[in-house]
């Protein structure tokens, strides 16, 4: 969500301002995990604590099980999350946040505070120039025209339409 401060000025009040490393935003891969759909969900599912497979997979309505273990290997691989074998009769696989992952877990509570659906989050965040003016409005509050110059080569048109698309989703 952005707030007009003034006629000019504008601010991301969603973006994580503490809680994530900032090697981790820096890295690009949590801009990547935000603009996929199901690694949202997959996110604010295990938030409620871990989660055997076929009940995080139920509570995800739409994906695909290849899809949803592309996903969650590639979570396991990049150490957000990790798989758990629970040796007893009958044994028993469970998801949850590693170390690096629990750093989304604030921004992600921020989120779902927000009522922000995991949809618009990686609609907004496949757009190259929506995800440009977020990333340059979580640093600080801009005019318009420090905005533009911040993120490069946008014309006025397009700046001011994709603020009102953020408006929309968020």
């Amino acid at each position: 969500m952005y707030n007009i401060q003034s006629m000019s000025h504008f601010s991301v009040t969603f973006m994580p301002k503490q809680g994530i490393n900032k090697e981790l935003m820096n890295s690009g891969k949590f801009y990547n995990y935000l603009s996929c759909r199901w690694i949202i969900t997959v996110f604010f599912n295990l938030l409620d604590g871990p989660q055997r497979p076929t009940e995080l997979f139920r509570n995800i309505d739409g994906m695909s099980k290849k899809v949803f273990y592309e996903r969650i290997s590639s979570l396991i691989d990049d150490g957000f999350i990790t798989k758990r074998v629970i040796k007893v009769f009958p044994s028993h696989v469970e998801y949850s946040f590693t170390e690096n992952g629990e750093e989304f877990i604030p921004f992600l509570t921020e989120l779902r505070s927000l009522n922000i659906t995991d949809e618009s989050i990686s609609h907004v965040f496949k757009c190259k120039w929506l995800k440009s003016i977020l990333i340059a409005l979580s640093k600080n509050a801009l005019r318009m025209m420090e905005l533009k110059s911040a993120i490069g080569e946008i014309s006025n048109k397009v700046l001011s339409e994709k603020l009102k698309k953020l408006e929309r989703f968020l």
